[in-house]
């Protein structure tokens, strides 16, 4: 069975929220880092935010283009 349009696009808006919702909280976390002076977990945050953001930036694209429908 395949998935609607609409129900591409909600998956999507999801998918997204959780993505927005991980980068606030891991813009918090590197908030916290930053104070204590923890270079390893900044480090480690940093990583973990240029994933996060390029995953958001990827579904926004899609999103916005409409390519989730095929």
């Amino acid at each position: 069975m395949s998935l609607s349009n609409l129900q591409k696009r909600l998956t999507l808006k999801g998918k997204i929220k959780g993505l927005e919702s991980k980068k606030n909280l891991l813009t918090t976390e590197r908030l916290l880092a930053g104070k204590r002076r923890d270079w390893y977990w900044i480090k480690q945050i940093d990583s973990d935010l240029q994933i996060v953001n390029e995953d958001l930036e990827e579904a926004l694209i899609k999103l916005k283009d409409k390519t989730y429908r095929s």
